[in-house]
């Protein structure tokens, strides 16, 4: 039984990455319930704020609205309407309507204000720390939005009732003067017409400057708005734990230090990986034991390098001690890289079996080292802290193989 080393471009490949998430999933775990707690925690301690809205129907104000055939919406700037809903002088307005404990800077920076495209209907929305407190807002901002929205409208009914006025005293004069005058009788039709015509304008005026708008749906009849939600902020949470915890256990498992596990051993050997059988006891390295035999076979002198750690040590001397078709088959302990590369200077295959727990680092440098000496690396193991007490076996070599040695460094 054997894993072959990870391909592709990335240290750790596919397969690495299911590997490690298997291996690691208590990091994926831990950043899910970080990543809920965390926004669970945020929704508790974070001030709430209700958000509601007042819909206001705008009527258009014009300085020629007579005999227009335009539609409301064609006569009516909703972009200058918003920034009027929105200014100072509306809210400064509406904090003197809501009395104390309101003011004009808190109201501008509570309100948001949006007309529609197409339409001259305003949205006019209100943020405060209770919904109650928003309707009010709401309510009131719509309210002052309109009052001085009629107010303009009256200064611009003013200034045209003033210039009708002015123009209908001078026709006026100049009708007496027209019908006392040889020949008046034309000139005197023609400022009568005029003149009935000025006075209509007037007379329009009126309705006009008295009317700037409707609140068509007060705050209190729409439903209010509750920031943070608490549905999407654990939703973000969720979401942030699980990205936070499949990095954590990946990066985890790419830079672990030790060897725990023929999973991290498969995503840096050059090699494949023989792992210990289902079965415990002396049986447990019993397909390792044939693969070695299949892979040592042809071979002119084979070595075992074991790291010095009693379980390598003895998973070595194990392999050691299968009949195969090889001059020689020797075991040689290392405890430093150099160590391993001096006892497999001679060799033309070579088995690597590491201890318990063994150091990345040092493996990664091993098997560079090796593949640069051109050694050919047939398998790697990686001893567990069990198999420091396997028994020692009596097999015989079969006639016509090779010696067996043990090479102590």
């Amino acid at each position: 039984m054997y894993e072959d080393v990870a391909s592709g471009d990335s240290p750790i490949a596919v397969r690495g990455y299911r590997r490690a998430l298997q291996d690691r999933w208590k990091w994926v775990v831990l950043g899910v319930v970080v990543g809920v707690v965390g926004a669970g925690a945020f929704v508790l301690l974070a001030p709430p704020s209700f958000t509601v809205s007042t819909v206001v129907a705008v009527q258009p104000i014009s300085n020629d609205p007579f005999g227009t055939n335009r539609s409301a919406a064609g006569l009516v700037d909703m972009a200058m309407e918003s920034q009027l809903a929105e200014s100072w002088t509306t809210a400064h307005q509406a904090a003197e309507e809501l009395g104390s404990g309101w003011d004009a800077a808190s109201l501008m920076a509570a309100t948001n204000v949006s007309g529609t495209d197409g339409g001259a209907v305003l949205r006019v929305s209100c943020t405060q720390a209770s919904s109650e407190l928003a309707v009010e807002c709401a309510d009131a901002v719509a309210e002052a939005y309109l009052t001085v929205r009629s107010a303009r409208a009256n200064t611009l009914a003013t200034s045209l009732t003033d210039a009708l006025d002015k123009r209908i005293d001078a026709l006026a004069e100049e009708l007496v003067a027209a019908s006392t005058g040889e020949p008046s009788s034309t000139r005197a039709d023609i400022l009568r017409t005029e003149l009935a015509a000025l006075v209509s304008q007037r007379t329009s005026l009126s309705p006009l400057s008295s009317h700037a708008g409707d609140v068509i749906t007060p705050a209190s009849s729409t439903a209010a708005v509750r920031s943070p939600n608490v549905a999407i902020v654990l939703g973000i949470g969720l979401v942030g734990g699980l990205i936070l915890g499949l990095l954590g256990a990946l990066l985890r498992d790419r830079y672990a230090s030790r060897l725990t596990d023929n999973g991290l051993l498969s995503d840096i050997a050059p090699a494949p990986v023989w792992t210990p059988d289902a079965s415990d006891g002396d049986q447990r390295w019993g397909t390792a034991t044939e693969l070695f035999g299949y892979a040592a076979d042809g071979k002119r002198r084979v070595v075992l390098a074991a790291s010095d750690h009693p379980a390598s040590l003895r998973v070595a001397e194990r392999l050691a001690e299968v009949p195969v078709d090889a001059e020689t088959v020797q075991v040689a302990p290392f405890s430093t890289v150099a160590e391993a590369l001096a006892g497999v200077r001679l060799a033309d295959g070579v088995v690597v079996v590491l201890g318990p727990r063994y150091r990345r680092d040092e493996a990664e440098q091993l098997f560079d080292l090796l593949l640069q000496a051109g050694k050919d690396i047939l398998g790697v193991i990686l001893a567990e802290a069990s198999d420091e007490a396997l028994a020692a076996t009596d097999t015989s070599p079969d006639v016509g193989r090779g010696s067996r040695s043990f090479v102590p460094q």
